[in-house]
């Protein structure tokens, strides 16, 4: 499940994925995304960082809300750590 928290932000709910496999696709997508060229008027090209915060749990002792708010204190810390990386909660 995928949405738009606010602003620049997007949350990503995988369900029946280990811990390291989400690290690894979370990983995946900030290189790709780190490795994407955007193409703008007047032949100008950007890219893009981004930055991630992952909390997992393989129970269900933990609401959705509890979980989020782990995620977002992680992402903070990897934007608070220099930005363009993934956190682990």
């Amino acid at each position: 499940m995928v949405g738009r928290v606010g602003g620049e932000e997007f949350a990503v709910f995988l369900k029946g994925r280990s811990e390291d496999d989400s690290l690894e696709l979370a990983e995946r997508l900030r290189k790709m995304l780190e490795q994407t060229e955007i193409s703008l008027s007047e032949g100008k090209q950007i890219s893009v960082t981004t930055s991630g915060g992952i909390a997992f749990v393989d129970r269900n002792g933990l609401t959705f809300e509890e979980l989020f708010q782990l995620a977002d204190k992680a992402l903070y810390t990897s934007k608070d750590s220099g930005k363009n990386q993934i956190t682990k909660a």
